[in-house]
């Protein structure tokens, strides 16, 4: 995944990623269908990529979100 389609996929869930690249999901974070489950998931197992920029994301809300989804059947 290139940075530029990393970045997308992150503001396209509601993320921000800080100037010191540091990728960050509200509260307010919603997984509604399996596209959302899995691109969180590629954002997560692409923060270390050196193609995607080298990003560190904050666990803790995508984690619980996800969980979420699947108790819910989504994911």
């Amino acid at each position: 995944m290139t940075e530029k389609k990393y970045r997308e996929t992150v503001e396209r869930l509601g993320g921000a990623i800080t100037p010191i690249g540091v990728v960050d999901f509200p509260d307010t974070l919603r997984i509604s269908n399996k596209k959302d489950a899995l691109n969180l998931l590629d954002v997560l197992i692409n923060a270390n990529d050196n193609l995607s920029g080298g990003f560190t994301v904050n666990l803790d809300t995508p984690f619980e979100k996800l969980k979420e989804a699947i108790k819910r059947g989504i994911a």
